[in-house]
């Protein structure tokens, strides 16, 4: 809907950027009055609810939106029933104002926590991994919302601790929710190499067919990235930290070596077709032990 964003909501701060855009905290415009009675009182503001406001940065060409956003409330309109993933409330179009204001503004359910804070905050305060129980909840239902995903022809391709989100206090709460789907794709639409989009993604979570350069991958990208989340669940640490070349290329050596350090180079008995892979002469030049764990 055509409106302006401070007619529907009251911003309250920013609290996210990144290559994506910006996300606010805000509520909604008929909650103003009530937020600042009470904004110093924590009882009365665990009753209100809060929302996360996003706005994806404009298209590169400066004009039109932004393919990724659109992609991603197409996408969420069908999605968002599930529980595992996040709801969308609403989508605000301001087609005036600065070039910082206007476009498009994507409105969810306020979530308290994401992964990747939790389990940082683990590591700064010398704590022990997440618990067992815990660790099954929060796997259970990151695997509840995949298998929406995937049965829906959809693959994510950005899994990863910072897209798995908690929520608070509240009906939800304890929730896990699976989050941002800009770089999600049909799996019957034609996908392309990542580096190609011109986003770049973590290769912590990126899964070695993508790394080698494949052009054509299926829904195990998503899975190769849940074990890595597992992983790092288990221990409180990221299990493959390679350094990322910000070069706008699909191979990423460090990260290669990372990985087939853990679980051996494959050979082309281990993994059919891997040497039809774009990357693969350089990968088979790798000084790296082969050894397969299956």
């Amino acid at each position: 809907m055509r409106r302006s964003i401070e007619d529907s909501f009251h911003v309250l701060g920013k609290v996210n950027e990144g290559t994506f855009g910006v996300v606010y905290k805000a509520v909604k415009a008929e909650d103003k009055e009530k937020y600042e009675r009470f904004k110093h009182n924590a009882a009365e503001l665990s009753k209100m609810t809060f929302l996360a406001i996003k706005k994806p940065k404009n298209s590169r060409e400066g004009e039109g939106f932004n393919k990724d956003a659109v992609r991603e409330i197409a996408l969420l309109k069908e999605l968002s029933r599930h529980q595992n993933i996040v709801t969308l409330r609403d989508v605000v179009l301001c087609p005036e104002g600065s070039a910082a204001t206007k476009g498009l503004y994507l409105v969810f359910d306020w979530a308290e926590f994401e992964l990747c804070e939790i389990l940082k905050n683990h590591r700064d305060k010398g704590m022990k991994p997440p618990g067992e129980r815990m660790v099954k909840s929060i796997m259970w239902q990151i695997l509840n919302g995949i298998s929406y995903i995937h049965h829906n022809w959809i693959i994510h391709r950005d899994l990863k601790p910072s897209n798995i989100l908690i929520m608070g206090k509240g009906q939800e709460y304890g929730r896990v929710k699976i989050a941002d789907f800009g770089m999600a794709r049909l799996i019957q639409q034609p996908l392309r190499a990542l580096h190609l989009d011109g986003v770049v993604v973590t290769v912590w979570y990126r899964a070695p067919e993508l790394l080698m350069g494949a052009k054509h991958y299926s829904k195990a990208i998503d899975m190769w990235a849940l074990g890595c989340i597992f992983c790092e669940l288990m221990t409180n640490t990221p299990v493959f930290q390679g350094k990322e070349d910000k070069q706008p290329k699909a191979l990423q050596e460090d990260q290669i070596r990372k990985i087939f350090r853990v679980i051996g180079k494959p050979t082309a008995q281990d993994w059919q077709q891997i040497t039809e892979l774009p990357e693969w002469n350089k990968i088979a030049a790798l000084n790296i032990p082969v050894r397969c764990l299956l």
